[in-house]
């Protein structure tokens, strides 16, 4: 059983990597913005030895040689972080990895267009002050991830269950700052940075393979010997497998002993053990999500309206370019282009289609502005008694510092669809599910209708805590034509996926 305390040092852990990741990609970007940096030119004067592979001791010297010290121990575990074919060396792609800025994207293309030339003494003072940045980020977290491991209680599975809330078998930002919000606050931003260290795939989202080889100690022997607790013996057997398959503490995990599909369908039987269905406790547990998203959005809507220079007019024309009087889908694309959002057609669809009864797909400006304002009654007031300003150009009415909090929003609101068709594909994949037996077990009055108290006194019943305000928040999110009373056909609508409704 996972206790209180191994749980806030899980979460510490990951506040910690959020830290390195944010300080090492400000060391990324302090380095590449000096236009005399050449990425290429300066893997050639680390590899001395021309074999197109920089060693522990290619590190090591290039650092000494510019006042610097680092040990055996501090580069290996700089190394392992970007060794992605377990090869104890750093390929030209895997040191682009290590000095490249990962966030900003027209600054990495710019670095690597550059002309090739032989670094300057300063600008290998930078280099080398990056290296000892991240080596000792990593000895630092080592720390972390060992007091961790001895603790008695410890064991990954149990770790991993805790942090997977949605039992989707990875781990997203949404769970992330969930599981971690409960010991301290944590930013989006954050949790993004988090998840890129330990993401061996690119696929946004940290698999069992990927979280455990995270958060394990490198060379870290078994602190059973060390410990005067007793510990099952088969969970020792367990926590020894594990240590072995790991090589590196962000790389995929070699799988020796099985082929991948065998090892991912071992470590889905155990992750999750089969319990007796209850399809009102499905449901709740989705209510309990959409809730919290539902309060994602109303908080990062409430800081674009504190910027004095938001407005709708601006907005508006930002994206309605021509004039048209309402919002395509074709128009929210070409801004998230604009604004180097990444976004996938879905998205677009599933957020239009949750803010239009339209037919065609078309938010008119009413309805458009939903998605930027906040539910509460203070702010929305403020907001439209605004004017546009006199900036003629529709990309810069704005402010960098709200047009950064505009973009927040926004990609808070195409996670925060997605996540939502998730949860409704989870349901439909789950066919004993009887949404009408549902509709029914919280229609108490039996009245055809759910009302705030029916919803209040079905989420007391299974602890869910929320208030008047994120109950009349939930009722939006499913009530087409009331904003008190949720029909059975919302009920249905909102819990069925929106992606097959061709």
């Amino acid at each position: 059983m996972f206790t209180q305390e191994s749980e806030k040092r899980l979460a510490m852990l990951f506040v910690q990597i959020a830290e390195c990741e944010k300080a090492v990609e400000k060391s990324r970007a302090d380095l590449c913005k000096n236009p005399n940096f050449d990425v290429y030119g300066a893997f050639r004067l680390i590899d001395t030895e021309t074999q197109g592979k920089i060693s522990l001791d290619n590190i090591r010297s290039f650092v000494s040689r510019r006042n610097g010290a680092l040990s055996k121990l501090h580069v290996e575990l700089l190394i392992a972080q970007y060794d992605s074919n377990f090869d104890f060396m750093l390929s030209l792609k895997e040191f682009q990895s290590l000095v490249l800025p990962s966030e900003d994207i027209l600054l990495r293309q710019e670095v690597l267009s550059r002309p090739t030339s032989p670094p300057s003494l300063y600008i290998e003072s930078l280099l080398a002050r990056h290296f000892e940045l991240e080596a000792n980020w990593q000895n630092h977290l080592q720390t972390f991830k060992r007091n961790l491991f001895i603790r008695h209680d410890f064991n990954a599975i149990d770790a991993f269950r805790i942090v997977d809330y949605s039992k989707e078998t990875f781990i997203g930002i949404w769970e992330l700052k969930r599981f971690i919000s409960q010991f301290d606050a944590i930013s989006d931003i954050d949790c993004e940075r988090i998840i890129k260290r330990l993401d061996c795939d690119d696929d946004a989202k940290i698999s069992y393979e990927e979280f455990v080889s995270g958060i394990l100690p490198i060379n870290q022997k078994s602190p059973v010997s060390k410990c005067n607790k007793k510990i099952p013996k088969r969970r020792c057997q367990t926590r020894a497998t594990t240590r072995k398959l790991i090589t590196s503490p962000q790389k995929s995990m070699p799988l020796t002993a099985y082929s991948k599909k065998d090892f991912s369908s071992t470590i889905s039987s155990n992750l999750y053990t089969k319990t007796l269905r209850d399809d009102l406790k499905e449901i709740i547990d989705v209510f309990s999500i959409q809730i919290a998203l539902d309060k994602d959005l109303e908080i990062a809507q409430i800081q674009l309206a504190k910027h004095l220079d938001f407005n709708i007019p601006d907005l508006i024309k930002m994206f309605d370019g021509q004039g048209k009087k309402s919002i395509l889908y074709t128009d929210i694309e070409n801004v998230l282009k604009e604004l180097q959002i990444p976004y996938h057609i879905d998205e677009v669809y599933l957020l239009i289609k949750h803010y239009t009864n339209h037919p065609d797909k078309v938010l008119n400006y009413l309805e458009f502005q939903n998605l930027f304002l906040p539910k509460h009654g203070f702010y929305i007031k403020n907001v439209l008694g605004r004017r546009a300003s006199m900036c003629k150009e529709r990309f810069r009415a704005f402010s960098a510092n709200t047009l950064e909090d505009v973009i927040c929003l926004l990609k808070l609101l195409l996670r925060s669809e997605n996540y939502a068709e998730s949860l409704r594909r989870k349901i439909a994949q789950k066919p004993w599910i009887n949404l009408y037996d549902v509709f029914q077990d919280i229609d108490k009055d039996k009245d055809g209708v759910l009302s705030p108290f029916d919803l209040q006194e079905i989420f007391e019943k299974y602890n869910l805590k929320c208030d008047i305000e994120d109950i009349k928040s939930f009722i939006q999110r499913y009530s087409k034509n009331s904003h008190t009373l949720i029909s059975y056909s919302d009920f249905i609508q909102e819990l069925t996926p929106k992606l097959f409704d061709t």
